[in-house]
């Protein structure tokens, strides 16, 4: 009997082995803990879908993190902090669009570039001062010169 402590067969009750084949089509472990190691690759790949659930998720690279999909959607119910040593570059074939209930912070310590492919919204916004300057008004209409000042 391999389960009972008491029998004193020369079989170790510590480690055995299933010799029978397992189907995992579906496997679930409970267990305090799992550790995947490996020296070149891990992959982790579903038909459908991978869910992570967890208090707390990390994810921590010594090189890159890279997420290639074709949407990509962040859902937080309170901040959201991405905090990084260097740069951090967006990059989207169509739209990037950045909506909050409150506010949206863009912080740097060096300098902010937003751009589209051809000019930087700097020259897209004195194109459009400059196009205000222009402008003819007819009527009782003010343009005040004093906001254009921090643009330049």
């Amino acid at each position: 009997n391999l389960f009972n402590e008491n029998d004193n067969i020369n079989f170790d009750k510590n480690h055995f082995y299933i010799l029978s084949i397992i189907n995992p089509k579906y496997l679930e472990m409970a267990c305090d803990e799992i550790a995947l190691k490996t020296t070149h690759k891990l992959a982790l790949r579903a038909d459908n879908d991978i869910n992570i659930n967890s208090n707390n998720t990390s994810l921590n690279a010594n090189h890159n993190i890279n997420i290639n999909c074709n949407d990509l959607v962040i859902t937080t119910t309170d901040d959201l902090s991405i905090n990084v040593n260097d740069d951090i570059s967006i990059n989207a074939n169509y739209n990037l669009d950045l909506m909050a209930k409150n506010k949206i912070l863009i912080k740097s310590r060096n300098k902010i570039d937003i751009r589209n492919d051809s000019q930087s919204l700097k020259n897209i916004l004195i194109d459009i001062t400059n196009a205000i300057a222009n402008l003819r008004v007819t009527g009782q209409a003010v343009i005040d010169e004093s906001s254009r000042a921090g643009i330049y």
